[in-house]
């Protein structure tokens, strides 16, 4: 969900330049050479870039079985099932802090309502998202510590 995190003008220049690369080597625009080039020129995926640049080099090596391959290498269930297993070590760790936190000062819950509404939020937002809230309830949940203790 790269586009989620750029604003619309960058998204329009990525999407234009993913169409006219797959139009110029003759490729249809599919849903997996779409989201393959898209990543390519957004920079941002050096792995890919270098594989679709070995490709580039010989351009009869561009074809969309090849593409097709190369998506579900970099986006395909195996790769997102990682990546969603990873945002979610990543969002228990901060959340098991804060459990041990609360565990101290539970006597105080009406001092956490703010908390709960950020806690509440991060179920719908995206990894990003959810990682920057995280961050400012557990140094609101510091300062109220530091008040409490």
């Amino acid at each position: 969900m790269l586009y989620l995190t750029m604003d619309a003008h960058d998204v329009d220049r990525l999407a234009g330049l993913a169409v006219k690369s797959l139009r110029r080597l003759g490729i249809p625009v599919t849903p997996a050479s779409y989201t393959v080039f898209f990543a390519h020129h957004a920079m941002r995926f050096p792995e890919l870039s270098a594989e679709i640049a070995a490709l580039l080099a010989d351009p009869n090596e561009v074809t969309r079985e090849r593409l097709a391959q190369v998506f579900e290498r970099f986006f395909g269930p195996d790769r997102l099932l990682a990546s969603l297993e990873e945002t979610i070590a990543g969002i228990a760790r901060p959340v098991d802090a804060l459990d041990h936190l609360l565990a101290g000062t539970a006597h105080h819950g009406a001092a956490f309502t703010s908390i709960d509404r950020h806690l509440v939020a991060i179920s719908a937002d995206v990894p990003l998202s959810a990682k920057e809230r995280l961050d400012r309830v557990i140094a609101e949940l510091q300062d109220l510590a530091q008040e409490v203790g």
